[in-house]
């Protein structure tokens, strides 16, 4: 996945939701914040939100080391993506698109986002899932497409 309209661009906004759901195993959230690092480059500002059945947090980003001191886990209940979705549209922050690091295992929301939205999914749960909207890539995808 390539996303050429984000590089080099100023002032373009990038969301990334980190699913923390209990669903997701400790080696999956160390590798989430492992592929935040690389996401961080490709735009200008990068807005990253922890969410399971409710944002927990939302941090601007623009570095790697933001990542290490700033983000925060907070979660491990259940899972329903329609919060993420609504937080940003409440707070009026429209991304250029959305990365959603995720088992794929919630609720979505009814009408998709006026914006690019990109499932980022663990290879042993590509199969499993179908999304209503977006596109579904494979964690290690994302990784090569800097």
């Amino acid at each position: 996945i390539i996303f050429p309209k984000l590089i080099g661009e100023e002032n373009t906004l990038l969301a990334v939701v980190v699913d923390t759901s209990g669903s997701i195993s400790q080696s999956e959230l160390t590798d989430f914040a492992s592929e935040i690092s690389g996401i961080i480059e490709l735009a200008s500002k990068t807005v990253v939100l922890t969410c399971d059945a409710t944002v927990h947090d939302m941090v601007e980003m623009d570095k790697f080391s933001d990542v290490l001191s700033e983000l925060q886990f907070k979660g491990r209940g259940g899972t329903d993506f329609r919060p993420a979705f609504e937080y940003l549209r409440n707070k009026g922050v429209t991304p250029e698109c959305m990365i959603f690091l995720t088992d794929g295992f919630g609720s979505f929301p009814e009408i998709s986002p006026p914006y690019e939205v990109f499932w980022c999914l663990t290879k042993e749960h590509l199969q499993e899932k179908h999304f209503p909207f977006g596109k579904c890539i494979l964690l290690d995808d994302l990784g090569e497409s800097n």
